[in-house]
């Protein structure tokens, strides 16, 4: 980001706020693609949106793998062998942190983010 775009991020501007999630979801579809590969479908960008709708009421909250991760990854077609590693990628990218140790509760790490992949910001109007 630019000086002036960290600067109005600082100071609460919304718009600045918008920019910096496109980017970092940007960062993020394209690290899914280099390292899993390219989805048809754009099944990651839509099984990240159909996931995060699921927390609008509460971004907060515990999310589960079964019905909050695999339920809206299988809606989107994203294949099966894809699944668990877009997902690895959440957590390696900070998108998500796993709550427990038999990897059955996540939680997203920024509530914020959840928002943006919820609305499946558009990354070229922001």
């Amino acid at each position: 980001m630019s000086d002036d775009d960290k600067h109005e991020f600082l100071d609460g501007r919304p718009d600045a706020l918008a920019k910096l999630a496109s980017e970092y979801i940007q960062w993020f579809y394209a690290k899914i693609e280099e390292r899993v590969g390219p989805l048809a479908l754009n099944a990651a960008k839509t099984a990240l949106s159909k996931s995060a709708k699921r927390f609008l009421d509460d971004p907060t909250r515990d999310g589960l793998m079964y019905e909050d991760w695999l339920a809206p990854c299988s809606e989107a077609r994203c294949p099966e062998i894809h699944q668990e590693p877009v997902f690895k990628e959440a957590v390696s990218a900070g998108v998500v942190e796993m709550q427990d140790e038999n990897r059955q509760i996540w939680k997203w790490k920024r509530p914020w983010l959840c928002e943006f992949f919820a609305k499946g910001v558009s990354l070229n109007v922001l």
